[in-house]
């Protein structure tokens, strides 16, 4: 799969963290040092969009599993609306349980999807509060949707089961999700 795009931490308004920003003069340096280069620039991004044929694939990564839930209904919403629109304006709290992480990341995104489906919630930060194997209690906050003022960009029906992980590699997490559009 390939990298088409993502946002590093440094572009997100409610990212706690700071990303070291790189130079573009990869082509001076050695093809081994550019690797690695690429590399660190990819684990400084909340999420990265993959090539996929039907469906849009997202990678999400975070230094924490709290937060690897965090970055994903970020990319959740970030592609679905332009989330520089979206005020802070209301929070909702929000739990979900699963059988497991795989199924819990799925139902949070899914429990994201309802109320923006149902209540027309647009969500731009997320803050997990408690998280085990099987549960998740979160606050996210956001407004209502409104025509005028928002601009949608990709419906989104759910998240699946199809190709997805969730997992820890090296000190961080990371999982794999595919949106059906």
């Amino acid at each position: 799969m390939e990298l088409m795009q993502g946002r590093r931490l440094a572009d997100c308004p409610h990212s706690r963290y700071t990303a070291n920003h790189r130079g573009r003069g990869e082509a001076r340096i050695g093809q081994e040092q550019a690797e690695m280069a690429r590399e660190d620039q990819i684990d400084e991004q909340l999420y990265e969009t993959l090539d996929h044929t039907a469906d849009i694939a997202v990678r999400v990564r975070g230094d924490t599993l709290p937060q690897l839930f965090e970055n994903a209904a970020y990319a959740l919403f970030d592609t679905l609306v332009e989330l520089d629109g979206v005020a802070e304006a209301r929070e909702e709290i929000i739990q979900v349980d699963g059988a497991d992480l795989a199924e819990l990341m799925v139902t949070w995104l899914n429990e994201l999807l309802f109320l923006w489906e149902s209540q027309l919630l647009l969500f731009k930060r997320f803050e997990v509060t408690e998280l085990t194997d099987t549960r998740l209690t979160a606050r996210a906050w956001g407004e209502l949707f409104d025509e005028a003022h928002h601009a949608l960009l990709t419906e989104i029906k759910a998240a699946t089961y199809h190709q997805l992980r969730v997992e820890k590699v090296g000190t961080r997490w990371s999982a794999q999700l595919i949106f059906d559009i």
